[in-house]
C-alpha cells in the first residue's frame, strides 16, 4: 500500500485530519514515515493500527484505554471487555429509569393536566420519591395496575381518597377520638384502599409505611394534590390503627 498523508488518510477512514492530529498528540497513533523534505506519511501497518483504534472505539472504549490496549502485548483486553460492559449496563439501566420516570411523568399528567409548571414539579418529585422506596419490581407491579385501570376508575379513586380526607378533617376538628366508631370507619375506607393500592402485597405495604415514616405522611400526599396538616395525618394514621384492630 502506498504510504498516505495526513489528508488522504482522513478521506479514506472518515476522520477528520483534526482528529488524527489529537491521536498524534496523545502518542495513540503517529505517521511512522517521513519524506525527503520531512513530510510525515502513514504506512500500511500506520493504516491497520487506525482500524483498530476505529473498532475499539465502536465498542465504547476511551481513547485512553485504547492506548493502554495498544501499547501492551500481553494485557487482559477480556477482563477490561467485562468491566467496560458492566459500565454499559449501568449507563442502560440509568437511561431505563429515566425512560420509566419519563412515561410516568406523562401518565400522571394524562389524568391531569398541568396548567403550570408548578404541577409538573410536583409529579417529578412524588415519582423521585416512590424510586427511594420501592423497589424497581414493585414499581413495575404498580405501573401495571395503574394502566389495567380506566381514566374513569383512576378517578373514582382519587376521589375516595379525596373524600375520605375531608370527612377525616371533619371528624378531627370536631375533636372526636380515633376510638370513636367515625373515625374507625373512615379507618376502614381507608384501609381499604391501601389494600387495593398494595394488591396485599406485605412488602408493597412495608415500602409505602416507611416512604409515610421517612418523608413525613402529609408530605407525600402533597404531592398528590392532597393538602392535610401533619396532626390530621397522624390522626388519620391512629384511626387506620384502631380500625385493622376491631377486624381481629
Amino acid at each position: 500500500m502506498k504510504p498516505l498523508k495526513i489528508g488522504d488518510l482522513a478521506k479514506q477512514t472518515g476522520l477528520t485530519v483534526r482528529a488524527l492530529r489529537h491521536y498524534d498528540e496523545i502518542g495513540l497513533l503517529s505517521p511512522s514515515l517521513r519524506t525527503l523534505s520531512d513530510h510525515r506519511l502513514y504506512s500500511e501497518k500506520d493504516v491497520q493500527k487506525l482500524q483498530e483504534i476505529m473498532l475499539l472505539q465502536l465498542m465504547g472504549f476511551s481513547l485512553a484505554e485504547i492506548k493502554i490496549c495498544l501499547e501492551k502485548k500481553e494485557f487482559p483486553f477480556q477482563d477490561m471487555a467485562k468491566a467496560h460492559l458492566q459500565r454499559i449496563q449501568i449507563a442502560m439501566q440509568s437511561q431505563q429509569a429515566l425512560c420509566n420516570r419519563i412515561e410516568a411523568i406523562i401518565e400522571a399528567l394524562n389524568h391531569q393536566p398541568a396548567e403550570s409548571i408548578d404541577y409538573a414539579i410536583e409529579c417529578i418529585k412524588a415519582i423521585v420519591m416512590y424510586e427511594k422506596y420501592y423497589t424497581p419490581a414493585q414499581i413495575e407491579t404498580l405501573k401495571k395496575r395503574q394502566n389495567a385501570l380506566s381514566k374513569e376508575e383512576m378517578e373514582n379513586y382519587q376521589a375516595e381518597w379525596e373524600a375520605v380526607f375531608k370527612e377525616f378533617a371533619e371528624v378531627f376538628n370536631a375533636g372526636f377520638p380515633v376510638t370513636h366508631k367515625d373515625a374507625v370507619a373512615l379507618g376502614k375506607r381507608a384501609n381499604a384502599l391501601i389494600l387495593a393500592f398494595t394488591g396485599g402485597d406485605p412488602e408493597m405495604e412495608k415500602s409505602l409505611q416507611n416512604m409515610y415514616a421517612t418523608e413525613g405522611g402529609h408530605n407525600v400526599l402533597s404531592g398528590h394534590g392532597m393538602n392535610i396538616s401533619a396532626e390530621l395525618f397522624q390522626f388519620i394514621a391512629k384511626a387506620m390503627g384502631e380500625a385493622k384492630k376491631s377486624n381481629h
